[in-house]
């Protein structure tokens, strides 16, 4: 098992499934940063062609939120989901995965 290094020079062992995460081809981890690179470059046009009216300014600081949700997911799950969580973290919250309690309809 591998260790990582936190706060002060302190090593902690890093889990299996983070570890193999982190275990990636040159071609993947290309990949990840172009996707992460295009992401970042489609934030930054929404937000440089926004309108100057309230309601256009809402909807691109919301379609960028929604980018950078995405990139760090990316980017966090590429590394081993050690700064929020995996996807599912990203985009519902870091309490996620532990609210797997059964939803009740009606």
């Amino acid at each position: 098992m591998a260790t990582k290094i936190i706060g002060q020079g302190t090593a902690a062992p890093i889990p299996q499934q983070q570890e193999a995460a982190r275990a990636l081809s040159l071609e993947q981890l290309h990949q990840i940063l172009q996707t992460i690179a295009g992401r970042a470059d489609i934030a930054r046009q929404v937000l440089w062609h926004a309108g100057r009216d309230q309601a256009s300014l809402g909807a691109a600081a919301e379609a960028a939120a929604t980018i950078m949700t995405s990139i760090g997911a990316i980017a966090d799950g590429a590394s081993g989901a050690d700064i929020i969580g995996d996807a599912d973290c990203w985009n519902y919250g870091p309490s996620f995965a532990g609210d797997r309690e059964e939803v009740r309809h009606g």
